[in-house]
């Protein structure tokens, strides 16, 4: 087993400022092993000094810095190793009593993950900034999404897991979470074999169908700008983009 010591080995650790604006992100620092850190621009797109300084000082690998324009880069104020920029897009639908999708026969809730769902839960995070940025290793990232695949079953990344096709061989999932009166999809993916094919539509309706079992009033979804597969369904399914978000991966090392 690993054992992570969230101090990079090649700096001296310094002692952080209280009013840090920076958060430890304890369960990505553990997962790759490295040291990662959070933080968000309330306004404009121009990183504080003292930012950089408190991650360099307090031994950061990655910081990912959030903010509703694109980050401006010529003002970080200490030398980076590499920088990946990504934007995010969330898609949301108010939902009424007047737009009940029918049951679809071959939709499943399936009780536990099983070998022939990994293959798509992999799929489902072809554009992420996690498989997208090469600060991390593919094989660090399909372990992530395996991992996401699992805890959608059990109430923290998910609450249930809907599939599409024969129970042992699916051609597509979706995860779903409801967060108070809201209904979250997470992964959303469809087997090469079967696109085009309007999976992606019955999943996404599937979804739909289980918020309103569940009494929600809204649906929504994260995806990434370059994904225009995905953009293109959610639109398609009334879906309308409710927030327009960058993240930045800013690595020291």
């Amino acid at each position: 087993m690993v054992k992570l010591t969230l101090i990079s080995p090649m700096r001296s650790a310094m002692p952080m400022h209280n009013d840090s604006n920076i958060r430890l992100l304890e369960w990505d620092s553990l997962f790759f092993e490295k040291k990662i850190g959070t933080c968000t621009l309330a306004h404009g797109n121009i990183l504080p000094p003292h930012i950089c300084t408190e991650a360099m000082d307090a031994c950061y690998d990655c910081l990912y810095v959030w903010s509703d324009q694109a980050l401006d880069l010529q003002h970080v104020s200490q030398p980076l190793q590499h920088v990946f920029p990504s934007v995010q897009l969330t898609f949301t639908r108010e939902l009424s009593n007047t737009d009940i999708p029918s049951p679809d026969p071959d939709a499943h809730q399936c009780p536990a993950a099983t070998p022939a769902l990994y293959p798509l839960a992999v799929t489902a995070g072809a554009w992420s900034r996690f498989f997208l940025d090469t600060h991390f290793t593919h094989e660090k990232s399909i372990q992530l999404y395996h991992r996401w695949l699992e805890n959608s079953f059990h109430g923290n990344m998910g609450d249930s897991v809907i599939t599409i096709g024969p129970p042992e061989k699916p051609i597509g999932l979706i995860t779903v979470k409801k967060i108070a009166d809201e209904l979250q999809v997470g992964l959303v993916s469809v087997d090469s074999a079967h696109r085009q094919q309007g999976v992606g539509s019955r999943l996404l309706l599937s979804a739909i169908r289980y918020a309103y079992a569940q009494h929600c009033k809204r649906i929504s979804v994260t995806t990434q700008e370059q994904n225009t597969a995905a953009i293109a369904l959610y639109t398609k399914h009334d879906l309308h983009l409710a927030r327009r978000r960058h993240v930045t991966h800013l690595w020291f090392i």
